[in-house]
């Protein structure tokens, strides 16, 4: 089974191999060329801090390292993706140490109504973010399993390319997720993005795949090889493989949202 690679939907056809996403355990890998903009009296140095992901209402509650974890690695793939915002972005660690006492508030009211209420903006706004933007994002509880057609191959006859003795068959499952982001301004609190990102963005899906023979019977092989004894030997019972993990899913959305980033937000 060749499993986590990118297909295009409908056809099947293997486009490349999705890169294992980077991630971080600390913003100190994301280092501030100083200038803090906060009660220490710095500035705002520009950039972008990725403060939380959470599941949005109706799924399991993500734990703190979860979320830390998913923040870190959005923030390392906005790193890679735009490498001109280098020094000037932000995780989960530091918006945390920030918000302080009133982070988990934060968090969990995010969670349960999708965006960011007016006194969580203004306690946004009042912990002097050294970042201009704060990028949060929610899982949506949708989770599907996709069995994609079949693409089949026929392998002509050594003797006679207008007889196939057999097809090669290739089986593949695609894990469906969607995840919302939205931006706020940290200085003033108005919200300037509202965006939602699917793992089949572009007509792409991630897939894992396995891949088995048919034989079609033009010849004496395929009947051989077409008998009950022959089959599971030669592949004839390949079935769907299972979809791919819901972190490898998740990393490639990621991906799509570092690379869909307005330009205002990633420079």
């Amino acid at each position: 089974m060749n499993a986590k690679t990118l297909s295009t939907i409908g056809t099947g056809r293997l486009l490349c191999t999705l890169a294992i996403a980077v991630f971080c355990t600390s913003c100190a890998l994301f280092p501030s060329p100083g200038g803090e903009h906060g009660a220490a009296g710095g500035r705002i140095t520009g950039g972008l801090a990725v403060g939380f992901v959470v599941n949005q209402s109706g799924a399991k509650k993500l734990k703190d390292f979860e979320r830390r974890r998913y923040a870190d690695q959005i923030a390392a793939q906005i790193l890679l993706a735009n490498p001109a915002i280098d020094g000037r972005i932000d995780s989960y660690g530091y918006v945390s140490r920030r918000l302080g006492s009133a982070f988990s508030d934060v968090v969990d009211a995010y969670r349960r109504n999708g965006s960011l209420e007016p006194r969580h903006r203004a306690t946004m706004v009042e912990s002097k973010l050294r970042r201009r933007y704060l990028m949060l994002v929610s899982i949506s509880p949708v989770d599907e399993k996709v069995q994609m057609p079949p693409v089949v191959q026929a392998v002509p006859h050594k003797n006679n390319g207008q007889l196939a003795d057999y097809e090669l068959v290739r089986y593949q499952t695609a894990r469906i997720k969607t995840v919302e982001v939205q931006v706020y301004d940290t200085v003033n609190g108005r919200r300037v993005l509202l965006e939602e990102f699917s793992s089949t963005d572009g007509g792409k899906a991630v897939v894992n795949e396995r891949t088995g023979k048919r034989y079609k019977g033009n010849s004496l092989l395929a009947a051989v090889t077409n008998s009950l004894g022959n089959k599971l030997r030669y592949g004839g019972n390949v079935s769907y493989p299972e979809a791919p993990s819901t972190a490898h899913t998740l990393n490639y959305i990621w991906q799509l949202i570092a690379e869909g980033l307005p330009q205002r937000i990633r420079s």
